[in-house]
């Protein structure tokens, strides 16, 4: 089954507007410009391009909404195959199911599941998915990055000194933090655990 190949992301790009500094100005346009050129990421090398729904518009960048519309339609893509491919194999779906993807890239069950063994094996014999489930990975890592630059920034901004705590919980947060796929009955959620 082929259901397209779309690169794993990595990186973000986020346009941020000018910052409050503590004597309550703002930053200059250019320095404001400056900070945002900083934060953008070159989108060929990242393996992103507009055949999957990202347009660059010539410059290479992308804003987060681009990145959050790029995530939908990837997350689409999987539900969409996965639907089909569990529906022609018969797999019983009233009983939800978690998917990840392991060290290789390759999807495996993480839940107990009655099916899990020919879940697994379906999995294994359509390795087409695993491109838009890491691209869909990816892009989530991108986005929640992102939120954590920004809760970062405006921490910064108000209260430099407690900056270093917000490294650690950064640190917390990522470190073994996996992209996991809860597939029901009731379609498809995403999240890290």
């Amino acid at each position: 089954m082929n259901v397209g190949g779309i690169n794993q992301a990595a990186g973000y790009m986020a346009v941020r507007q000018p910052l409050t500094v503590r004597s309550g100005t703002t930053e200059s346009p250019q320095t404001a410009q400056s900070r945002a050129e900083a934060g953008k990421v070159d989108l060929k090398s990242i393996g992103l391009y507009s055949e999957h729904g990202l347009d660059a518009g010539g410059k290479g960048y992308l804003p987060r909404a681009d990145l959050e519309m790029a995530f939908d339609r990837v997350k689409g893509i999987v539900k969409c195959a996965l639907d089909q491919l569990f529906m022609q194999a018969g797999i019983d779906v009233a009983k939800p199911m978690k998917i990840r993807a392991d060290r290789t890239g390759a999807l495996k069950v993480v839940s107990n599941h009655p099916q899990k063994q020919e879940i697994e094996k379906l999995l294994a014999e359509n390795p087409d998915l695993n491109n838009p489930y890491n691209a869909m990975s990816g892009l989530a890592n991108l986005l929640r990055m992102g939120d954590l630059h920004e809760e970062f920034d405006r921490i910064y901004a108000e209260h430099p000194e407690r900056a270093t705590a917000m490294i650690q919980r950064i640190q917390y947060i990522t470190k073994d933090s996996v992209f996991t796929v809860g597939y029901g009955a009731d379609g498809l959620e995403t999240g890290f655990s």
